[in-house]
């Protein structure tokens, strides 16, 4: 399959046609990389597909998802399909970032004083 990034097309439609391309072959690496990495998909056609798939990792639905604000149909799909382990996966990364930013404001604040 050929990468979608290398060629320099921003059609929106293209973009999602490969997805759905790499989606229905199994290609789920591909899905996810092109999910996290594109910026000319359409995010709510991309993340419509992508729960009607079902695919068997969530990853790529987590990328659409919190790229472009879905965070409660991400949640409520991922609950409702028992897909427990990447609701907690997705609160630990987010946890993650939050600390960080919370830790580098307050270092920064005992710095300036």
């Amino acid at each position: 399959m050929p990468d979608i990034l290398a060629c320099n097309s921003e059609d929106p439609d293209i973009h999602f046609k490969y997805i759905e391309a790499a989606a229905r072959t199994g290609q789920i690496k591909e899905v996810e990389r092109v999910t996290r990495e594109s910026n000319f998909y359409d995010a709510e056609k991309t993340k419509n597909f992508l729960m009607e798939a079902k695919l068997p990792d969530a990853r790529p639905l987590i990328n659409v998802c919190d790229r472009f604000g879905f965070v409660p149909d991400l949640t409520h799909y991922l609950y409702t399909n028992n897909m427990l382990r990447y609701i907690e996966g997705y609160v630990q990364k987010v946890r993650t970032f939050l600390n960080e930013v919370l830790f580098g404001c307050h270092c920064s604040q005992h710095v300036e004083t």
